[in-house]
C-alpha cells in the first residue's frame, strides 16, 4: 500500500505553510480562499486522510466520554450496541479515553430520572444516549444544551433536540417492513396481533411507538381487509395466525405460543438478541428484523471523537442504519458477513 503523503509535502506542493495545511485540514479560518483551493486540489490529488490516532496523539487530548442506555444485560441489544462503543475504544486506543457506563431501568422511569440527572455533574466530554422515556430525555439534552456538551443519540432519535447526530433505523418504516412480511406469510382471514409491552408506569418506549405508527399505516393503506388486533397477553386465539412484537423480547412471546403447542403461529420480532436468535434456531420465531447494533455503538464515538478533535463531524446529523430482515436460513451468511 503506497505511504499517505504528509502534510509537509503537501504544504511544499501547494506552495503554502504547513499551518495553512492544518487550518484547511481541520476547516479553521484565516486561510485566503486561492490558498484554501490549491491546499484542497493537493489533498484530493493524494487522497489524503486525516487519522484521528495521530491526530490524537499529537496533541495531547484526552475525552472523557458517558454512555447512559438500559442495562446491557448479557446477550441483550444493548449489550451488542455497548460491544460496537467498546471496540471502537480500542480501534482508536492511542487516544486516551475514559468511559463511564452509566445504565438506566428501561421499565422505570425513576431509574431514568435518576441517572440522567447526574450526567451534568460527570464532567463529561461527550455522551452517548439511548433514550426511552420522553420527559427525562428531553430535561437531560436541555442540560447538556446548556452546558456545551456534545452529544448523540443511538437506537430512537427525540423531536425537539439537538444531537450532534442520530445513529437508528428508520422506526415507521422498520414497522410497515414487518407488517408487510407478516401480511404476505399469514394466510388470508387470520387475524394479525401486535404487541406492544408497556414500560413503567404505563409509558411507551418512544421506538416502540414509532414502530407501531409504521405498522398500523401499512395496514391501513395496503390491507385494510386485514384483521389486527392489539394485545399484551391475548395473542392465541383460535384466529390469530401472525404475531409482531415490536421490541426485542420477542422469545418471551414466541416461548410462550411454543408452550401452548401453537405451531401454526408466525411470530416476528425484532433485535439478534441471544435468546431471539435461540428461538429462530428452534423455529418458534420466523423471522427478525436486525438495526445493527454494533455499527450504532462503533459511530457513535467515532463520531464524537472527530467533533471533540476537529469541531467538525463528517457524518448527516441522521444516520440510518439497514433493516436487515433475517430468516434461519440466512442466519450463519448473516454472521459470516459481520
Amino acid at each position: 500500500m503506497a505511504k499517505q503523503a504528509t502534510i509537509t509535502e503537501i504544504a511544499r506542493k501547494a506552495g503554502v505553510s504547513i499551518g495553512t495545511v492544518d487550518r484547511v485540514l481541520h476547516h479553521r479560518g484565516g486561510v485566503s480562499s486561492e490558498s484554501r483551493r490549491r491546499v484542497q486540489a493537493i489533498l484530493d490529488e493524494v487522497g489524503y486522510k486525516i487519522h484521528l490516532h495521530t491526530s490524537a496523539v499529537a496533541l495531547r487530548k484526552q475525552f472523557r466520554l458517558v454512555v447512559t442506555i438500559p442495562e446491557p444485560g448479557p446477550g441483550t441489544y444493548w449489550d451488542k450496541l455497548l460491544d460496537g462503543v467498546r471496540k471502537a475504544v480500542e480501534e482508536y486506543s492511542d487516544i486516551p479515553i475514559t468511559l463511564l457506563l452509566l445504565p438506566y431501568d428501561q421499565g422505570d422511569p425513576a431509574s431514568c430520572r435518576e441517572v440522567f440527572v447526574g450526567i451534568p455533574e460527570t464532567e463529561a466530554d461527550a455522551v452517548i444516549i439511548g433514550p426511552t422515556f420522553d420527559a427525562e430525555t428531553h430535561a437531560l439534552c436541555a442540560a447538556l444544551d446548556a452546558a456545551g456538551t456534545p452529544y448523540v443519540f443511538v437506537d430512537t432519535a427525540f423531536p425537539d433536540t439537538r444531537p450532534l447526530s442520530s445513529f437508528t433505523a428508520d422506526q415507521p418504516a422498520g414497522g410497515a417492513l414487518v407488517a408487510k412480511l407478516l401480511h404476505h406469510i399469514v394466510p388470508p382471514g387470520k387475524s394479525i396481533v401486535e404487541v406492544h409491552p408497556s414500560l413503567g408506569g404505563g409509558a411507551k418506549a418512544q421506538n416502540a411507538v414509532q414502530r407501531r405508527r409504521g405498522f398500523l399505516r401499512y395496514f391501513a393503506d395496503c390491507a385494510p381487509e386485514r384483521k389486527v388486533l392489539e394485545s399484551e397477553r391475548d395473542y392465541l386465539g383460535a384466529d390469530v395466525g401472525g404475531v409482531c412484537v415490536l421490541n426485542s423480547r420477542g422469545s418471551r412471546i414466541a416461548d410462550a405460543i411454543l408452550r401452548e403447542g401453537r405451531t401454526d403461529i408466525k411470530v416476528v420480532a425484532f433485535d439478534l438478541t441471544d435468546e431471539n436468535l435461540r428461538c429462530l434456531r428452534e423455529g418458534s420465531i420466523f423471522a427478525l428484523v436486525c438495526q445493527r447494533p454494533e455499527r450504532q455503538g462503533f459511530l457513535s464515538v467515532t463520531t464524537l471523537l472527530e467533533y471533540l478533535l476537529y469541531h467538525h463531524a463528517t457524518l448527516q446529523q441522521h444516520v440510518l442504519m439497514p433493516l436487515d430482515i433475517v430468516l434461519k436460513e440466512n442466519l450463519d451468511y448473516y454472521f459470516q458477513k459481520l
